[in-house]
């Protein structure tokens, strides 16, 4: 590649003198795009500045304004409740804790006979229930001792069958003796005398069962 920046002549007076000139040309130049920089810049922040200003005179005006509108709600909540104070003031305070005292007096005589409502209620139900148990522990008892009953006369009945039964058996096979039969008459009384005892004794279960009723 072939250089094209033309050699200048040190020794050519001339050729120095238009070098220097271009060179302070040059940088006169730079200079002056530099100054049109800077004053650029200067006009945009003073734009800036004032756009800055006209907000925070916005800013103050909106403060003032609403600070303003506070203290008009401010005073009206006052008065309101100035006015509740006055109106207060102006009840008669004794009627209307009279008239508190009644109703709590009220209220309390209410609550007093509704609890002993539920108390009397609540004893009446438990006489009720206790009633309603003795009558089933009788009725049981009842049907405890008719079962006894049952079971003993039944057991009676048994054994009385069961000892005639013997007794019909050793008479066929002893013979006639009027001694024997004498003692087996007494034999027979005492048995029948002890199966009487037996059966008043199942009378007197049953006696004292009815006794109970």
């Amino acid at each position: 590649m072939r250089n094209t920046v033309p050699i200048m002549d040190l020794n050519n007076p001339d050729e120095l003198i238009r070098a220097n000139g271009a060179a302070e040309a040059a940088h006169t130049n730079r200079l002056r795009e530099e100054v049109s920089d800077y004053t650029q810049m200067i006009e945009q922040l003073r734009d800036l500045y004032d756009r800055n200003s006209e907000l925070v005179q916005k800013l103050q005006f909106m403060n003032r304004s609403q600070a303003d509108e506070m203290r008009l709600l401010l005073q009206e909540n006052n008065d309101r409740i100035s006015e509740k104070l006055a109106s207060l003031q102006g009840l008669d305070t004794q009627a209307l804790q009279d008239s508190v005292t009644a109703a709590v007096n009220s209220s309390g005589d209410s609550v007093r006979d509704a609890l002993a409502e539920g108390l009397r209620q609540t004893q009446d139900h438990a006489a009720q229930l206790s009633q309603q148990s003795d009558d089933f522990n009788h009725k049981e008892n009842v049907r405890v001792y008719r079962n006894i009953q049952a079971s003993m006369i039944s057991e009676l009945g048994k054994q009385t069958v069961e000892l005639k039964e013997q007794i019909d058996a050793l008479q066929t096979l002893v013979k006639p003796d009027p001694a024997e039969t004498l003692m087996r008459k007494v034999t027979f009384g005492l048995l029948a005398a002890v199966l009487a005892i037996q059966l008043l004794e199942g009378v007197g279960l049953l006696s004292l069962f009815l006794s109970m009723r």
